[in-house]
């Protein structure tokens, strides 16, 4: 991906072994290709080209052979004769058909070194960036992939996310790459963005982040990339995204998708997956015997729009507004279908360790007992096990705690070689303490247990868990501990998620629990005073006034009312449960939607002698569901009214809290609430409703209904008591603006 470094005459070669054309391919051998990265390993945007293309081999008959320049942290021109020499020792003996470079560096280097040793080789490259025809230029057999960032695209959709915006912001380092995309991005920027754009290049951190820090919410930033300060000092893709974006009061836009997930919004991207994946689709073409001038470069660059969940959710995008098939990262997925993938996945691993570990079991068993009749024949059969399993084996000396064998299996799982494994101490890789460790490995020697779990840490720096199968073993007259490790990280991972699984399911009965409580005791109060207040009617109505029958039916009905709210309340809290839910956001006038909530209480208020004030101005409108905003404003004042005295008031009042947020109040001077009844208020299943002032019952379900409903609309609920001096519930909602 990077630039390339000017093309030297040198006095040694890298012998690649590289045969150009047809004819090579024709031969019976596995091919052997060698992949040369630019830069090391570690770094998202190789791992991501390298995996790619691993992906992408399949079952193809050849084998891959992977070397790293390091071209990030360190000067390639100080030592490439030096590995040249050192590539062309380790390749000696081995035959390369084809070559794949990623990024610049290594395609110079490729081709620098190419004709000294064999003629017309074939080079595929990807990753190739500010390319120019020069670069291979008098070099055949040469072709591939290259990239090309998308700043002007990126910056015109993200102007169209966010239209209020004034300024805009470059960030680079001043490496070549930096400076040559710096350029590119002026040349397409300067064409059509008419705002004020401001370049923030070769600066250090520090600086970097002073000036970040001095932006308004109203700029937008472009992360082009930053690896090296001024002060020379590296920084991963990750480690200057999270700073940036951490330190930066408005959205962060980038152009490579390593950026994801480090708090950049997104944009028109680079995929390092797709450019490894191209590259190996010509390779193999090659290698099926495709001719090599069937395949010109590609000078189209594949990017994609491309979006990270959650800075979307921070910064209010909503995905529809994006681009038409944009890919949103990092996207959580709905509980059930995550728990039926871990379940099959935990059966299938739990079945082929079961039987792996039956089978070494059996093997270490088998050999230890004919040890001594076939000494010669046992080691063979041992280093064979042991070198090529799958399964990771490791041998420790029990006094000093030292690794003294691997297999390969557990260097590739850790990601150290061999020499370096061997040199380690195992409480370098247990996480748990020394004292621990030798106690277990005690117990293990002794034959008491040989099943552990513990947690192990990688070369990456991340830790695994992994169960342990373990014993002794004599090797040489030397008794060693031998252990054999399975990863079990996504075990664990399936068990805490089944784990959480339950707990929803406790707290589903606990709200079937109570909902039953509901239809058995609050709805049929209200029917039994429906019921006997009708028989009272029917017998007394030619016998009492007409106002004591107008009373009579003004209790019926409320008590209708009471069951209508109840099963209101029923059916919108069912919906949300089955995710049935479907809410219609949209500009509402506050004062008009509360007038309209609270006129059916009125009725109730003026009983008990309850004085409403409305205080709302005209003209404030908020983003909500109109039927969800009704329910919100009922349930509250409904509850207010419930809890005062006679005698009392209520106050409804909005005004705005920011310049985003619409601050609603109802407060009420009421018997107030006890703490530790405001703690599960909203809580369906704890929630225990108290009797109002005048033998009012209540649900407990709208409480919870507004709650899941405020949350839905973006917005949050705060509640402030006094217990015997009143109540005020605080909802802020998403504030309208033309």
């Amino acid at each position: 991906m990077k630039l390339l470094f000017p093309l030297k005459i040198k006095s040694f070669v890298l012998l690649l072994f590289i045969m150009g054309g047809n004819a090579l391919f024709s031969s019976e051998h596995p091919r052997n290709i060698l992949l040369i990265n630019s830069y090391h390993q570690g770094l998202s945007w190789t791992d991501d080209i390298t995996k790619a293309i691993q992906d992408s081999i399949g079952t193809l008959d050849c084998t891959l052979f992977i070397e790293y320049l390091d071209a990030k942290r360190n000067n390639i021109d100080s030592y490439d004769v030096q590995f040249a020499t050192t590539l062309e020792q380790k390749y000696k003996l081995s035959k390369i058909d084809i070559v794949i470079v990623s990024d610049n560096i290594a395609l110079t280097f490729a081709i620098q070194f190419r004709d000294q040793i064999s003629t017309n080789a074939p080079i595929v490259f990807c990753g190739i960036n500010n390319f120019d025809q020069q670069i291979i230029e008098n070099n055949d057999n040469i072709t591939g992939v290259i990239e090309k960032t998308s700043p002007l695209k990126t910056v015109e959709q993200a102007l169209k996310t966010h239209p209020n915006t004034k300024r805009i912001f470059i960030i680079s380092d001043s490496t070549e790459t930096g400076l040559e995309e710096i350029k590119h991005a002026k040349a397409e920027l300067n064409k059509t963005i008419t705002l004020p754009i401001s370049y923030l290049v070769g600066l250090s951190m520090e600086n970097l982040i002073q000036e970040i820090k001095q932006l308004k919410n109203d700029d937008l930033v472009l992360l082009i990339l930053f690896n090296r300060d001024n002060k020379g000092v590296y920084y991963s893709y990750e480690e200057s995204g999270k700073l940036i974006v951490n330190n930066a009061p408005c959205p962060v836009y980038g152009l490579w998708d390593f950026y994801i997930g480090t708090g950049v919004v997104g944009g028109r991207l680079v995929n390092a997956t797709e450019q490894g994946s191209l590259a190996f689709k010509i390779t193999k073409q090659l290698i099926e015997g495709d001719n090599i001038s069937n395949f010109p470069i590609n000078k189209i660059s594949q990017n994609h729009w491309m979006y990270d969940y959650v800075s979307l959710k921070k910064w209010g995008i909503i995905e529809n507004t994006l681009p038409t098939n944009s890919l949103i990262k990092n996207k959580p997925y709905g509980w059930l279908e995550q728990n039926i993938k871990l379940v099959i996945l935990i059966l299938v691993i739990m079945i082929a360790e079961a039987l792996i570990i039956l089978l070494l079991t059996w093997i270490l068993l088998r050999n230890r007992r004919i040890a001594t009749e076939n000494l010669k024949i046992s080691e063979s059969r041992y280093k064979s096990i042991f070198n090529n399993n799958h399964v990771i084996i490791m041998l420790i000396e029990p006094e000093t705690l030292k690794i003294v064998d691997v297999n390969s299996a557990a260097c590739n799982f850790y990601g150290w070689n061999y020499e370096t494994l061997i040199n380690k101490r195992i409480t370098e890789i247990n996480t748990a303490p020394e004292s621990e460790i030798r106690n277990y490995l005690k117990i293990s020697l002794a034959k008491k247990q040989n099943h552990f779990i513990y947690e192990h840490k990688l070369a990456s720096g991340i830790t695994r868990n992994v169960e342990i199968y373990s014993g002794p073993i004599s090797v040489n007259n030397q008794q060693l501990h031998y252990s054999i490790i399975h990863d079990i990280t996504a075990r664990i991972e399936a068990e805490n998620a089944i784990s959480l699984s339950n707990q929803q399911l406790s707290e589903t009965i606990k709200q079937k629990d109570k909902l039953i409580s509901i239809i058995a005791h609050d709805i049929r109060n209200p029917f039994t005073t429906l019921l006997g207040m009708s028989d009272l009617l029917n017998r007394k109505m030619e016998e009492q006034s007409i106002e004591k029958s107008k009373r009579m039916v003004g209790i019926l009905k409320e008590s209708m009312l009471d069951i209508l709210n109840i099963f209101e309340n029923l059916i919108e809290w069912a919906q949300i449960q089955s995710k049935g839910v479907t809410l219609n956001i949209k500009p509402l006038n506050v004062k008009q939607i509360t007038q309209k909530s609270i006129l059916t209480y009125q009725k109730f208020a003026e009983v008990k002698r309850i004085r409403i004030d409305l205080s709302i101005p005209d003209d404030i409108y908020v983003n909500a569901d109109e039927r969800a905003f009704e329910m919100i404003i009922r349930n509250l004042v409904s509850n207010a009214i419930k809890y005062t005295n006679q005698d009392g008031f209520i106050s409804i009042s909005a005004q705005k809290h920011n310049h985003k947020t619409l601050k609603i109040s109802i407060s009420d001077n009421g018997i107030g609430i006890p703490p530790e009844i405001v703690q599960t208020l909203f809580n369906f299943s704890e929630n225990r409703p108290r009797v109002g002032t005048t033998g009012e019952k209540g649900s407990g379900i709208g409480l919870a209904l507004c709650y899941d409903f405020i949350v839905m609309m973006n917005g949050i609920i705060q509640t402030q008591s006094i217990v015997d001096e009143g109540t005020t519930f605080h909802v802020f909602l998403p504030l309208y603006s033309d």
